[in-house]
């Protein structure tokens, strides 16, 4: 029956209420294991979630830098036609002051 074989195997079967019998029945095996592996995966998936919600520390988290903390990188002379301190609008020529040490 595996690889799609109960198709086969049902017109092996002369009666046809024989045939509906094993159709029926497979598709009824496939459904139901189907649904109990769906509820195992999400019970599996919540109790991820809870233990991720208990066990990562709110120290673990890396605060995200201010504007106050950036500082220019290089010489200054970077292209900046407007002299904003920025050579494009990716931010590319700004540092962290944080991460320059």
């Amino acid at each position: 029956m595996a690889n799609g074989g109960v198709r086969q195997a049902a017109a092996a079967i002369p009666a046809e209420a024989g045939r509906h019998a094993l159709i029926t029945a497979y598709q009824t095996g496939f459904v139901s294991t189907f649904d109990h592996l769906m509820g195992i995966s999400a019970v599996v998936a919540m109790i991820g979630a809870v233990g991720t919600l208990i066990l990562v520390r709110q120290k673990d988290f890396v605060p995200s830098i201010a504007d106050g903390e950036l500082k220019p990188a290089g010489d200054g002379n970077d292209g900046d036609a407007e002299g904003d301190g920025d050579a494009d609008d990716d931010g590319s020529a700004w540092t962290a002051a944080a991460h320059a040490g």
